[in-house]
C-alpha cells in the first residue's frame, strides 16, 4: 500500500512534526514514490472526508447515507439500522431519542 502510505506521510509533514519524525516521513515518501501503487485495493480517498462504520469498519464517505446510535452517536451504514449499538451496547442504531434529561425535584 505504497500510494496510501505516501499520502499519510505527506499529511504528517503538513503538520510540521519534530525533525526526527519529519526525516522518517520524507524517507517514506521517497520509497513510496518509487512504488506508486497499492498492492492491495483499499477504499480510501485522501480528498474525501469520511467516518468509519462501527460495525463493518469501512468508510462512510461524505454524502453517503448513514445512521447513528441515539446514545453515543457512533456512525453506521444503513444496513445496521435497528440493531444494538456495538460501541455502547445501550441503544438501538437509528432510533429517535431526545437524549439524557435530568429533572430537578421541586422539594
Amino acid at each position: 500500500c505504497y500510494k496510501a502510505a505516501g499520502e499519510f506521510a505527506q499529511r504528517l509533514l503538513d503538520l510540521v512534526p519534530v525533525p526526527a519524525i519529519a526525516d522518517k516521513a520524507r524517507k517514506m515518501i521517497t520509497i513510496c514514490d518509487r512504488q506508486s501503487r497499492d498492492a492491495l485495493p483499499i477504499d480510501y480517498d485522501a480528498r474525501n472526508p469520511f467516518v468509519i462504520c462501527a460495525a463493518s469498519h469501512t468508510p462512510i464517505h461524505k454524502g453517503e447515507a448513514a445512521v447513528n446510535c441515539s446514545y453515543c452517536q457512533a456512525s453506521y451504514k444503513p444496513e445496521f439500522k435497528d440493531e444494538l449499538c456495538r460501541v455502547c451496547s445501550i441503544a438501538q442504531i437509528g432510533a429517535q431519542a431526545t437524549g439524557l434529561r435530568s429533572m430537578a425535584s421541586a422539594d
